[in-house]
């Protein structure tokens, strides 16, 4: 597994660059919980802490981690999501998301 920074570097460029996917977990949590893909999106880009994620990666080269970032309306985010590198490049799987209630829990 990646260090932390590492990764947080790799999963904003790989996101920037267009190189993810929403995992059908996700869409299904952002209606019930009233997000949009875009807050998500914002969140990551936006994202000062990374942990890693006790998860089983869903791919064979992937690394299970969590983010924590605002969306464009100051909202802190916590988003769910695999980094998997592999002979292509690099490429972000979103799994899920929610709002945390105060910072840093």
């Amino acid at each position: 597994m990646s260090p932390p920074a590492t990764a947080l570097k790799a999963i904003k460029s790989t996101i920037e660059a267009g190189n993810w996917r929403p995992d059908p977990h996700l869409l299904k949590q952002l209606a019930k919980r009233g997000l949009q893909l875009m807050d998500v999106l914002t969140a990551i880009t936006n994202a000062k802490r990374i942990e890693p994620h006790d998860m089983r990666p869903l791919n064979a080269d992937g690394e299970s981690w969590r983010v924590y970032g605002e969306d464009a309306d100051g909202r802190l985010l916590g988003i769910g999501l695999e980094l998997v590198r592999d002979t292509d490049g690099n490429f972000v799987v979103i799994i899920t998301a929610f709002q945390k209630k105060e910072r840093g829990k």
